[in-house]
């Protein structure tokens, strides 16, 4: 399950995967073979609203972003905080 929620430039998603959403036996089996119970973060850089075109991708145009995750034995919980980060939207 994925939630996402905007506030001007603030972004928030949360994603909630468990035991029971996995498709195929594969996933199954070893994706939640290993209980794991804890806490992670993660910070990262993504592109910016900044500039458009060539210098989209350049090293001033990035914005930080911010991962919190719980690790809970039948299920991972994270959310990921970003701030003026590009939206690149596909037709799925």
């Amino acid at each position: 399950m994925i939630l996402r929620a905007k506030l001007g430039k603030l972004k928030v998603n949360l994603v909630l995967r468990y035991m029971g959403d996995s498709q195929d036996e594969h996933d199954r089996y070893y994706k939640w073979k290993e209980k794991k119970l804890g806490i992670w973060w993660k910070s990262y850089k993504a592109v910016a609203t900044k500039y458009k075109g060539k210098r989209a991708f350049k090293k001033e145009n990035m914005a930080p972003g911010f991962m919190l995750g719980f690790n809970l034995i039948w299920a991972n919980l994270w959310f990921d905080f970003s701030y003026g980060v590009t939206e690149f939207r596909t037709n799925d």
